[in-house]
């Protein structure tokens, strides 16, 4: 909302605004300084005559919360001290004294005031010997700094991000997501996650990620476009955390995104740890929901995991446990049976409340099951060309699909919506048969001309997920199922998708070959 004092401020540029004391605020404007304190709707003023200072670019509160320290584009740094009401200015040790043009201050825990510069890179004030220096970045245009607990002061430049402390070396930060890029703000959050805009949009990173060649190892992007988990705009002009952990963003042509940073980070989990062969242990290839309280994670060479949602204890069966020790696919039945399909040795059930998974005599065996779907006690499954009904009841297997298609299908997922099964195959998209007519849908999954792999689909409210090589993809079956889309990833880092769940809450469980994403799809 404006500020209710007609004509208290006398431009309608401030260019600089930042909080004092609980509904106190400082804004800058090019011809003065202004605190607005809301209770009152008072106004004082000091022109740039009184303070020496003209065209404010930025204001800082210093953390005793006694000095407003402001930056101009022609006049440098001044502080006002705001107990005894008095400005003074920085002199700059450059021969000639020349006026910086500021753009941005930052306080560390240090006692250090850091300033940012168009073109002059940074110089540091040491606040407790009134001491002012340059830092050995020269010709940069510094656009947002951010002092991190790790005490790592992060620097936004016009040619990517960098990273330094007081007494360390100045050091370009790695990644091709930031290399080279204009970077306009910087944020940490309450975990210690850093956050950072430019016209490249928005990524995070965590400090210890960054490798000792100072090269970005694991992270995050919000790009621009329609859908779920996107920016309006693609260029990120500014950014402010508040203490609800969300993220504001401001954009540079799309106004402002709102982003909840607790349901947009993917919480990851380990699903075996300390195995003696080191990552194969963590090769996840399925994933099946169980009941209100678990979830169970296929594994490369680890046979099945059983992840209790609430109290995060794993219960994993291999060995004798169960007939194959590399499980590409899972499934719960309406009564509670955990159904698991073999790289190696067919298909086979867990009973509930039994610790070991029993073999099915009647199905394929040394055969891959890279699918199974379950719908009134008939198991849905495939081997490498073909799809199979195996009648648990009946014990006999039907193939539905014999004489109805003239290629062979390879099957890497199944999904049951009412009376049509939905096939995921391997580059021939997404394969629909209605069991009541008899009718095949043909759904393609295609990006920048390449058929996808579907690797796994899960339906959540009458829309189809499904993890593929090429991302993520969606399409609403209760429209036109031909027009589905691909959606942006939650993890720049994993472009590929092998497995996927949802569960009530609207929560989306995605996996790559090493981690486990959730990600909110109703945000």
């Amino acid at each position: 909302p404006s500020i209710p004092l007609p004509g208290a401020f006398r431009t309608n540029t401030p260019k600089a605004c930042c909080p004092w004391r609980t509904a106190t605020y400082g804004s800058g404007t090019p011809d003065r300084l202004n605190i607005y304190s809301y209770p009152g709707d008072s106004v004082f003023i000091a022109n740039h005559q009184e303070i020496g200072i003209s065209d404010i670019t930025a204001l800082l509160m210093s953390r005793d919360k006694r000095t407003i320290w402001i930056g101009s584009t022609d006049q440098g740094v001044g502080a006002y001290d705001l107990p005894e009401g008095k400005f003074r200015k920085l002199q700059f040790p450059d021969s000639t004294n020349h006026p910086k043009h500021i753009i941005t201050l930052c306080e560390d825990p240090n006692d250090y005031l850091w300033i940012g510069t168009r073109y002059d890179g940074i110089y540091i004030y040491d606040l407790k010997n009134s001491k002012l220096s340059n830092f050995p970045m020269q010709h940069a245009t510094v656009n947002a700094l951010c002092t991190g607990r790790s005490g790592t002061m992060w620097i936004g430049t016009h040619d990517g991000l960098f990273g330094g402390t007081v007494n360390g070396p100045m050091v370009r930060i790695s990644h091709p997501m930031v290399d080279h890029i204009k970077i306009m703000a910087i944020v940490e959050d309450r975990n210690g996650t850093i956050w950072v805009g430019g016209d490249n949009g928005l990524i995070a990173f965590s400090p210890e990620s960054v490798t000792p060649d100072n090269r970005i190892t694991e992270l995050r992007s919000v790009s621009e476009g329609p859908g779920i988990g996107k920016l309006t705009y693609r260029y990120v002009s500014a950014l402010y955390y508040d203490k609800k952990q969300t993220l504001w963003v401001g954009t540079f042509g799309g106004g402002i995104n709102i982003l909840d940073i607790s349901e947009f980070s993917p919480s990851v989990i380990t699903p075996v740890e300390d195995m003696q062969d080191g990552n194969s242990s963590n090769k996840t290839l399925a994933i099946c929901r169980g009941n209100d309280d678990d979830l169970w994670f296929g594994m490369d060479g680890h046979g099945v995991v059983r992840y209790d949602l609430k109290t995060g204890e794993k219960q994993v069966f291999s060995g004798s446990d169960i007939h194959d020790s590399v499980i590409v696919s899972l499934c719960r039945d309406e009564n509670g049976y955990i159904w698991a399909g073999g790289y190696y040795n067919g298909l086979a059930y867990l009973a509930p409340g039994s610790d070991r998974f029993v073999a099915i005599r009647n199905t394929p065996h040394n055969e891959t099951i890279r699918a199974i779907a379950t719908d009134g006690g008939k198991i849905y499954y495939n081997n490498d060309s073909d799809l199979f009904c195996y009648d648990f009841l009946g014990k006999r297997t039907t193939r539905p699909l014999a004489g109805r298609l003239n290629k062979k299908l390879d099957i890497r997922t199944i999904v049951i919506d009412r009376e049509t099964i939905w096939l995921g195959t391997y580059h021939n998209g997404i394969i629909g048969y209605d069991r009541e007519t008899g009718r095949i849908t043909e759904i393609p999954v295609h990006k920048d001309f390449g058929n996808a792999v579907v690797w796994d689909m899960v339906l959540f409210d009458r829309q189809l997920w499904c993890a593929t090589d090429l991302g993520l993809f969606r399409t609403d079956l209760t429209g036109d199922p031909l027009r589905g889309e691909f959606i942006a990833s939650p993890d720049p880092g994993s472009k590929s998708f092998v497995a996927v769940a949802s569960d009530d809450n609207g929560k989306l469980w995605l996996s790559g070959t090493s981690k486990i994403y959730c990600y909110d799809i109703t945000a």
